[in-house]
């Protein structure tokens, strides 16, 4: 985790730190994913004047992570080289000030539920969410001045699992040891700002990525995701993934891909389709 210590190190003694979050699920896929980005309320202006700025120059009404894969609505006819050009002006300049937080688990309920049984009743998403919220209270280099200087999210509006996260936010910010800690819980639309978009943007691509990544029932797949790559190599970002048989936390793709080779024999590695 050291690209994001030196990311991140010292800007927490001056102000909370907002989270912009989204979640992505799909019916085929494997895993679950909530992702986002988290910086300064002082870099957000910034960063989101940058985002407007770029999304201005390339006619993109609405970034939206699945138009984008797909080629339609703003992004209809565009060619790869243009793809990968929008990514990275995304991601370049005022964005590294930010940083990526993907949190995806195995949609296999049953190994969730026995590995954390506190959360036995809780949706998987929520799951997720608390999982997030505990790498930064408490396993982050800097989880003392998160917590002392505090933590607001911003999801986006719309999705069935938001008011599980709201329950359990509104018991955690008022009881136990993360009162005070947890300030605020907003919900925004797509439209109400690049923040809330560039989120989807990483919780699709994240959960594709960790879909083909993760080690479930004893396969394991390697993806060369050229889109999520740039944005790694660009901002620092942390991937979280629950799968069989355990937990296990990589900061990047090369992370994942250097785990992946230590596997036993009995892990099947497939090629990406």
């Amino acid at each position: 985790m050291e690209n994001i210590k030196e990311a991140l190190d010292g800007v927490f003694i001056r102000m909370a730190l907002i989270i912009y979050l989204d979640d992505s699920d799909s019916d085929q896929s494997s895993v679950i994913t909530i992702a986002g980005y988290a910086g300064l309320a002082s870099a957000w202006n910034i960063v989101e004047e940058h985002l407007e700025g770029v999304c201005a120059k390339y006619d993109v009404e609405i970034l939206h992570a699945m138009k984008f894969v797909g080629t339609k609505g703003s992004f209809k006819d565009w060619k790869w080289a243009k793809k990968i050009g929008f990514v990275e002006e995304l991601y370049s300049g005022p964005t590294n000030q930010l940083i990526g937080l993907s949190f995806s688990g195995a949609k296999s309920f049953k190994t969730i539920k026995e590995q954390h049984k506190v959360f036995a009743s809780s949706s998987l998403f929520e799951h997720e969410f608390v999982r997030l919220v505990g790498f930064l209270t408490r396993f982050h280099p800097n989880a003392a001045a998160i917590r002392r200087e505090g933590l607001s999210f911003v999801i986006e509006t719309g999705h069935k699992n938001n008011k599980g996260i709201q329950k359990w936010f509104d018991n955690a910010s008022e009881n136990g040891d993360l009162k005070g800690v947890l300030r605020s819980l907003t919900f925004v639309a797509k439209d109400s700002c690049r923040a809330i978009q560039i989120s989807d943007f990483l919780a699709y691509h994240a959960r594709q990525w960790s879909a083909k990544c993760a080690v479930h029932f004893n396969e394991v797949v390697i993806p060369k995701e050229v889109v999520l790559k740039t944005m790694c190599d660009l901002v620092p970002h942390h991937f979280d993934m629950i799968s069989r048989p355990a937990i296990r936390t990589f900061d990047n793709p090369k992370e994942m891909e250097a785990f992946i080779k230590t596997l036993p024999n009995q892990f099947k590695a497939v090629k990406p389709q």
